[in-house]
């Protein structure tokens, strides 16, 4: 998804420039190539799973909300705070006093609207039955997801020193990182538990 967007960005606000380029230790011909294949990849995947969970799970397309359990709460508020801290560092990035090249402005908005999908997303759990359950579950799945992936891959980074770390990595991006992978992965397991209950009140009715 980051990848037709930073694209898109960049062709709507100006022409590509150098500065919009990042160095990263690979070939001119690999991003173009294989992250059009990823792209592709992940449209057809998603496509394939969402068809396959229809049909393998159709209860969980029609059944309502679920009730949250008091860790659950617990685990969402914490989960909340550290995705919506994740948001704000991510805006830090658009928002700072140098220019910022238009992808990496349209990545870090991207990526912020994720993080506030897994934030409506689990809290449209409540109150129980009050909505059908596959909206918030795909808004949380998608949110908490793209939040663990991402916050796994800064914190690798920048704690690993790698090549595809940026010379002027500012100061938010190492607690921002760990800010996405917590908040994730505890927003990741409210909605296991959710999915859990769920599918096991479908099978005892």
């Amino acid at each position: 998804v980051g990848v037709p967007v930073a694209v898109v960005a960049t062709a709507v606000v100006r022409a590509p420039s150098p500065q919009d380029e990042i160095a990263v230790p690979v070939a001119e011909w690999v991003v173009p190539l294989v992250y059009t294949g990823f792209v592709v990849l992940g449209v057809l995947l998603t496509a394939a799973f969402v068809l396959y969970a229809r049909q393998r799970w159709p209860e969980v397309f029609e059944q309502r909300t679920p009730r949250l359990t008091a860790a659950d709460r617990g685990f969402a508020v914490a989960g909340t705070v550290l995705a919506l801290t994740a948001a704000v560092l991510l805006l830090i990035d658009v928002f700072q006093p140098s220019e910022v090249a238009p992808a990496a402005a349209a990545m870090a908005i991207l990526r912020t609207l994720l993080a506030l999908a897994a934030v409506a997303g689990v809290w449209s759990f409540s109150p129980p039955g009050g909505r059908k359950f596959a909206a918030p579950m795909l808004a949380a799945w998608f949110g908490s997801s793209a939040l663990l992936a991402w916050g796994g891959w800064t914190v690798v980074n920048l704690v690993g020193d790698t090549a595809l770390v940026a010379e002027d990595s500012g100061w938010w991006e190492l607690p921002g990182g760990l800010a996405q992978l917590l908040g994730g992965g505890l927003l990741a397991v409210v909605l296991v538990r959710a999915l859990r209950t769920v599918t096991r009140g479908s099978s005892a009715a």
